[in-house]
């Protein structure tokens, strides 16, 4: 019996943006004084800035304000903090901020066997309330709605003349 749906050979997959050894090697740290720099390290690629950046404009000021310098306890909590951020990146593939990616791979007849390429690709969305927002300010706009486009949902599947195509 031939597949009602075939899909186009390829897939997309999330991925958390930081590898899994990171936080490993965290929490194998002995110190708060070890974790500081570490932390500091990571902190080094404006990629990871970036992403804290646009998760929380509060802690990236405070952030800013330390980077670089010595660990003290009235830093504890910002290390706390900063903690959460890191095992999120590098231990949840979610969609939070920047704090995920995708990895493409390809789909074939044989076994699977993924392996990343190292590359990232972030990847986030607006806000539900954001997004509605706009569309709101787009759509009362006389001159933009001609310009405007409406598709049916994008998922889209390959398909012979005699099967089945849902959208």
């Amino acid at each position: 019996m031939t597949p009602r749906f075939r899909d186009f050979n390829f897939f997309l997959l999330r991925t958390p943006r930081l590898p899994s050894s990171v936080i490993h090697r965290l929490n194998r740290l002995d110190s708060k004084e070890d974790a500081w720099n570490y932390v500091n390290s990571l902190l080094l690629n404006p990629e990871i800035l970036d992403a804290i950046y646009v998760a929380s404009e509060d802690l990236f000021r405070e952030l800013v304000n330390h980077l670089g310098s010595e660990y003290t306890p009235s830093k504890s909590k910002l290390l706390t903090s900063l903690y959460k951020y890191v095992n999120r990146m590098a231990g949840r593939p979610t969609p939070y901020g920047k704090f995920a990616g995708v990895a493409l791979g390809k789909t074939d007849e044989l076994k699977t066997c993924l392996e990343l390429s190292g590359e990232f690709f972030p990847t986030f969305r607006l806000d539900t309330e954001y997004t509605s927002y706009l569309i709101s300010l787009a759509t009362q706009e006389k001159s933009s709605q001609r310009q405007l486009n409406y598709f049916t949902n994008s998922t889209l599947y390959e398909y012979p003349p005699d099967q089945v195509h849902l959208y």
